[in-house]
């Protein structure tokens, strides 16, 4: 028998006996970085976690039904900061048709870019909107 002990391998592990309910899900949006971001970056965290849930769940993975306005940096920002700047951070262009979404995000910290995101999600006609973080930030605010 062969381990595998990569990040990969967790996730998998994660979708197919912890969080079944995931599995509803018809499409994968990742959080989306800005273009300011991705190209000092050189990657979106988010959408490489996405790619990895895609495989494994058999679902299509949509780069560009989110889209990020502004290069905003929530990093080192208090609870009200946060929630502040998330307003009107995120946008979908196109109408979305009752489908259910898997939220993909690399971490949660305050989770006022989840809300934004399936609020907008929502907003343009998604029936369920459902969220994976890969980890979890515990600032003091």
């Amino acid at each position: 028998m062969q381990f595998r002990l990569d990040w990969q391998w967790y996730l998998v592990l994660c979708f197919e006996h912890k969080y079944k309910e995931l599995h509803a899900a018809d499409i994968v949006v990742p959080v989306p970085q800005h273009t300011d971001s991705i190209n000092q970056r050189g990657y979106n965290q988010s959408e490489e976690i996405a790619k990895v849930v895609c495989k494994q769940m058999e679902l299509p993975l949509y780069l560009n039904l989110l889209i990020k306005t502004r290069d905003e940096r929530m990093r080192g920002k208090s609870l009200p900061e946060r929630k502040e700047l998330a307003k009107g951070l995120y946008e979908v262009r196109t109408d979305l048709d009752g489908e259910s979404i898997l939220l993909i995000d690399d971490t949660f910290t305050s989770g006022s870019t989840l809300d934004e995101c399936a609020r907008v999600l929502i907003d343009r006609g998604a029936r369920d909107v459902y969220a994976f973080v890969a980890g979890r930030d515990a600032p003091e605010y």
